[in-house]
C-alpha cells in the first residue's frame, strides 16, 4: 500500500515531464498484493551498452537522470530510495526512462529540507562562510562539547566553497570529496552532521557515478544547480504565500469579531420590542 502511495505521488510530481515514467497501480493494493503496470524495457547500463557509439543518446540520458533525481530531491522532496542500476530502465521505443520498484523513498522533514537547499544554494552562490554558519549553527543545538570549534569549521567550509568556485572545481563535479572534506572538518571540530543533508548528497552521488559511467564529459552542475536554485525559489514563495494566508485569515477573523460585536451592540440600544407582537386574554395588539 505505500508503494502505491509512492508511485501515486511520482505520478503527480512528474506528470507534466517528458522522458520519465511510473509503472501504473492496477486495482486497489492490499497487505500482501499490488498490482501494477508491465513497462517492456531494458536496464539502462544493458541498453547504454548497446548503444555505445551514440554519444549524443548517452548525453540525452545523462541529463534526464540527473534533472529527475534532483527535482525529487531539491524540489518534490519526495526521492527515490533505491535508484541502482537495475530499477531504471528505457523503455522498448527509448523515448522514456522508467523508475520502478518505488517501495523506499526518502522524505525529508521541512526543516532538514530547507537546511539541505540552502546549503547547496550558497555553495552555488560561493558563499562559503553562509554554508559554513548553516551547516554549524544546524548541529549546534544538538550538541556542544570539548574541542567544540565553530570558527575553524566555517574557516574550512569557507575555503571549500572558494574552491567551488574555480571553473574546473564546481561543486556537483566532486561531490563526493567535497562531502568527505566536510565529513572530516566536522569531526574535527566536534560538529555533528544533519544526517538528511549527508543522505541528500550521497544520493546525488550515486547517480553521479552511474551518469559518468554513461557520460563522463557530462557537466553535471548545469543540471544540478538550476534545479537547486528553483527548488529554494518554491520553498520561500511557499512560505510567504504561507504566511500572507495567516495573516489573511486573522484579518478576517478580526472583522468577524468586530461586525459580531457592533450586532451585539446594536441591538442592545435599538428597541426593536416595539415590533414585537403582544398576546393578552383580552385582545392581541399587533404594533405596526
Amino acid at each position: 500500500r505505500q508503494e502505491a502511495r509512492n508511485i501515486a505521488k511520482f505520478q503527480q510530481n512528474f506528470q507534466s515531464e517528458e522522458g520519465v515514467l511510473f509503472p501504473t497501480v492496477h486495482a486497489a493494493p492490499t497487505k500482501r498484493v499490488l498490482v501494477e503496470s508491465y513497462i517492456k524495457g531494458r536496464p539502462i547500463l544493458e541498453y547504454a551498452a548497446d548503444h555505445r557509439n551514440d554519444h549524443e543518446l548517452l548525453h540525452q540520458l545523462c541529463m534526464a537522470g540527473i534533472r529527475i533525481v534532483c527535482k525529487m530531491i531539491f524540489v518534490y522532496n519526495h526521492c527515490h530510495g533505491d535508484l541502482h542500476p537495475g530499477n531504471i530502465f528505457i523503455t522498448e521505443d527509448g523515448q522514456n526512462m522508467a523508475l520502478l520498484d518505488c517501495g523506499i523513498v526518502n522524505t525529508y522533514s521541512p526543516d532538514d529540507h530547507a537546511h539541505i537547499v540552502n546549503v547547496l544554494t550558497s555553495f552555488i552562490r560561493h558563499d562559503g562562510q553562509q554554508a559554513g554558519r548553516l551547516l554549524m549553527e544546524n548541529s549546534s543545538h544538538r550538541t556542544r562539547g570539548d574541542g567544540y570549534d565553530p570558527e575553524g569549521f566555517v574557516s574550512k567550509i569557507d575555503h571549500l566553497a572558494q574552491r567551488a568556485a574555480d571553473p574546473n572545481e564546481h561543486l556537483m563535479e566532486h561531490l563526493g570529496t567535497y562531502i568527505t572534506i566536510i565529513c572530516n572538518a566536522a569531526a574535527h571540530h566536534r560538529v555533528l552532521m544533519n544526517q538528511s543533508f549527508v543522505s541528500a548528497a550521497l544520493a546525488v552521488k550515486v547517480q553521479e557515478g552511474i551518469v559518468l559511467a554513461l557520460d563522463p564529459a557530462l557537466e553535471i552542475w548545469r543540471v544540478a544547480n538550476p534545479i537547486i536554485l528553483e527548488g529554494e525559489a518554491i520553498r520561500h514563495t511557499n512560505k510567504l504565500l504561507k504566511r500572507f494566508t495567516t495573516t489573511t485569515s486573522r484579518e478576517e477573523e478580526e472583522d468577524d469579531n468586530d461586525n459580531n460585536n457592533n450586532n451585539n451592540k446594536s441591538s442592545s440600544l435599538f428597541p426593536w420590542n416595539l415590533f414585537a407582537t403582544k398576546d393578552t386574554t383580552a385582545t392581541t395588539t399587533t404594533v405596526p
